[in-house]
């Protein structure tokens, strides 16, 4: 038996002598913060309140990133000093992203995509940052402008053709062709049948006119099956991007979650300290 009796002088009962009671730790800072609001000293609302305000600012954080992540790019590009792109897709969705650039080539290291800049007028300037347009089933930079000079230079020929065109045979040696892809374009183009219809070049309404030489310099030189190299890899991108996705998607539940369960471990470890055992 670990119990002691003792008989004191005189009788009377016997007196217990137990093992110690365990002592509590007791968190004190005094002063102020051991001041007691509805029995709990302040600092422990205060610990409970930063920790709610950190939780908070934790996910507002998290969605600010998820938002801005199309263009975060810029910042990126910014940051390390390098060229940006605004990149398009099939599905007529942008982002910005940065890129690398050697000898007339932006390359997107992530996705192993590359585009080739025909025209330094297609470069452009985003605050102090250069930025070009580009589109993932393609190999080019685009230019706004000679995009549409392209497509009023097209109009022209076809509105011209259907003159010229009219009340001649299907068979007519000297019938014209019209334009309806890019190969009639380049095939006009390179013949010289557009400059001879439109010599000063095209004139673009509130804009200003684009000469046909600087077309030509930024049409791309081929159409072979190598010049759809973008398409393949942007299909095996769009598959990565669709998981990355629904990755950072579990992020800003799981945080809060962590947050919560953090939060929750603080508290019942100080109301176990506070209350004892």
């Amino acid at each position: 038996m670990p119990d002691i009796f003792a008989t004191l002088t005189g009788g009377g009962a016997p007196a217990v002598a137990t093992a110690p009671q365990e002592l509590q730790l007791a968190i004190i800072f005094g002063g102020f913060f051991d001041q007691a609001i509805f029995g709990v000293p302040l600092w422990f609302w205060m610990a409970i309140t930063f920790g709610i305000a950190f939780g908070i600012f934790f996910v507002y954080a998290m969605w600010v990133y998820w938002t801005i992540g199309p263009v975060w790019g810029y910042w990126e590009a910014y940051k390390t000093k390098q060229p940006m792109a605004l990149k398009r897709n099939k599905n007529r969705k942008m982002r910005m992203m940065a890129l690398k650039y050697v000898a007339r080539i932006f390359t997107d290291e992530e996705t192993d995509e590359m585009w080739s800049v025909t025209s330094l007028d297609a470069a452009q300037q985003l605050g102090s940052v250069n930025c070009v347009d580009v589109v993932d089933w393609h190999d080019w930079i685009d230019d706004v402008v000679k995009n549409e000079a392209i497509r009023i230079g097209a109009t022209a020929w076809n509105d011209h053709v259907q003159i010229e065109n009219k009340g001649k045979s299907l068979d007519s040696k000297d019938l014209l062709e019209p334009i309806h892809d890019y190969t009639t374009f380049q095939k006009h183009l390179y013949n010289g049948d557009l400059k001879l219809l439109m010599p000063e070049g095209i004139e673009l309404p509130s804009f200003f006119i684009v000469d046909w030489t600087k077309i030509e310099q930024y049409m791309p030189k081929e159409r072979a099956a190598a010049s759809y190299g973008g398409l393949v890899r942007s299909a095996v991108n769009d598959r990565l991007g669709a998981s990355e996705k629904k990755a950072w998607g579990m992020v800003l539940p799981v945080g809060l979650m962590c947050t919560m369960i953090l939060i929750t471990a603080i508290v019942a470890y100080m109301i176990l300290n506070l209350g004892g055992k």
